[in-house]
């Protein structure tokens, strides 16, 4: 059975990864990252953080997610909310891993909160910690 396990580190350049890694100071990822496959990616238009990670679990671009920040203007309002998954287009690649019973765990992933009906999952996540008040935990399946 192949396993992936995909880290993101958000607002970090890969540089100072490695150069950290190389001085010791991240050992265990220095670990995964000589026996695994890492490099830079390209970040979306625009290059924040909402439509990027919206674009990383969905494998579309900000105009198809929908998402295009952390925030959206209310309709008829100039005034702004905070964006979550029930505003993103698009399944998760974990949704689509779990839904072909592959066993999946997903853990802070910014833009995730809260965890769809659809996207329960035959393992556990944990939803994105930073929503909101950062305050936010819960796990699907409910245990």
């Amino acid at each position: 059975m192949t396993r992936v396990l995909a880290i993101g580190l958000d607002g970090v350049p890969l540089n100072l990864i490695r150069c950290w890694a190389q001085e010791g100071k991240l050992p265990v990822l220095k670990s995964i990252m000589d026996e695994g496959v890492v490099g830079p990616l390209r970040s979306t238009i625009p290059p924040t953080s909402g439509p990027a990670w919206s674009s990383f679990m969905t494998g579309k671009n900000p105009g198809k997610t929908g998402i295009y920040d952390f925030l959206y203007r209310r309709n008829g309002s100039y005034g702004f909310s905070p964006n979550d998954a029930r505003r993103r287009d698009g399944r998760s690649i974990w949704n689509i891993l779990s839904t072909a019973n592959k066993r999946v765990g997903v853990l802070n992933v910014p833009m995730s909160y809260p965890c769809r009906v659809s996207e329960r999952l035959h393992d556990q996540r944990l939803d994105d910690a930073l929503h909101g008040t950062g305050l936010c935990l819960s796990s699907a399946p409910p245990e």
